[in-house]
């Protein structure tokens, strides 16, 4: 998305201010709608002297990135019930929704046992026979991109359950929140605004604040 074309520098409407605190301090209160972060992002970059130099679809990418960000620095979302694999008597290996970050552990569904992750050099030195196909013990994400490896190979059909950490479902949009819990809007608000201070127009750029803003978030990653 590229950012509005420098102008002139923008004036408050300090009339607009009643209204702008309530958006903020709605966000605060739980309030994770894409107007409301927009609203607090906004709110942040006025102090930069260019808060209306980015598109509000800028804007909103920036808090999307911020999103997965923050999921991959503090371990959101811990998720044991969307991704299920419909596996295939005969077939080993299958490709992981783009959206998981890791596989936690699997289950075939209806069994006691979770399968056993293995790395990539342990299930290298399994015999991985695809005549000699047998009941599913272990599993590696290893050996392939976004593929997880099943061993042995399954013997008959099933539904393998996964427990993942995860990226959002859905990106923040007109009709989708933010998925990260309210408490932590601040760290989205943040990150986002260190990227529009970083953006590689020399005008827009102010990596002394960007700066800023990353401190800020990094603290509350780690308090996530």
């Amino acid at each position: 998305y590229a950012p509005r074309s420098k102008g002139r520098r923008r004036t408050y409407d300090y009339g607009n201010f009643p209204s702008l605190c309530a958006s903020v301090l709605g966000s605060w209160a739980g309030m994770t709608t894409k107007a409301a972060l927009l609203e607090r992002l906004s709110f942040e970059l006025f102090e930069s002297d260019y808060g209306s130099m980015w598109t509000p679809d800028y804007l909103t990418q920036a808090l999307n990135d911020a999103q997965y960000k923050l999921c991959e620095d503090a371990g959101f979302f811990i998720d044991r019930t969307t991704f299920t694999i419909n596996v295939a008597a005969g077939t080993k290996d299958y490709p992981l929704d783009n959206r998981i970050i890791s596989v936690l552990d699997a289950k075939v569904s209806g069994a006691y046992c979770f399968l056993r992750p293995v790395t990539y050099e342990e299930y290298s030195g399994m015999n991985v026979d695809a005549t000699n196909p047998g009941t599913l013990f272990a599993y590696t994400t290893e050996a392939q991109l976004d593929t997880i490896s099943l061993f042995p190979t399954p013997a008959a059909d099933a539904t393998l359950q996964l427990r993942v950490q995860r990226y959002p479902l859905n990106l923040i949009d007109d009709t989708h929140e933010s998925e990260v819990p309210a408490q932590f809007d601040r760290a989205l608000i943040n990150y986002a605004a260190y990227i529009a201070l970083m953006n590689h127009d020399a005008e827009l750029s102010d990596p002394i604040k960007a700066d800023k803003h990353l401190s800020i978030y990094a603290m509350e990653a780690v308090r996530a």
